[in-house]
């Protein structure tokens, strides 16, 4: 198996899709939140997580994959912060 060509032809498919994925994504996310956070709130957010999962996948650096993590980190427990389960 070729992960590093899957890897990259996953970053471009993203890449090329961006307003789409992300768009479907933020309505998913919004009806889970369910007004409990705004909806430009989750979309900075999604942006944020997305272009750290196309850098990953692309293997842009080698710093990606732990910005990702702590962005994750960050994330969940903001939400914990706000009651979320």
């Amino acid at each position: 198996m070729d992960v590093d060509g899957t890897s990259e032809r996953m970053a471009a498919y993203l890449r090329d899709n961006h307003d789409k994925v992300v768009g479907r994504w933020t309505d998913l996310v919004v009806a889970g939140v369910r007004g409990r956070t705004s909806r430009e709130e989750v979309r900075r957010e999604l942006e944020d997580l997305y272009a750290l999962i196309v850098r990953v996948l692309s293997r842009a650096d080698e710093h990606a994959a732990g910005e990702l993590t702590a962005a994750l980190d960050e994330l969940s427990s903001g939400r914990a912060r706000d009651g979320f389960t």
